[in-house]
């Protein structure tokens, strides 16, 4: 069963504030702990487009030796 998670939508500037002080230690906290994974992530995800790119012009290179 999925969850459905209702977020209020208008916050005073202190609580505004409060979340993004939240979301700062969230991330950096993420950072810390899953550094090397995020960024071998984002390296893979950049081969997988290059590759996708590659592969939808190859109709104009027969030849095409992809690495």
């Amino acid at each position: 069963m999925m969850k459905v998670a209702l977020l209020k939508t208008h916050y005073t500037s202190e609580e505004a504030y409060s979340i993004l002080m939240l979301l700062d230690e969230l991330r950096d906290t993420i950072w810390q702990n899953y550094r090397e994974e995020v960024i071998e992530y984002c390296h893979q995800q950049t081969i997988e487009d290059e590759r996708e790119k590659a592969l939808s012009s190859t109709e104009f290179y027969d030849d095409l030796i992809l690495f």
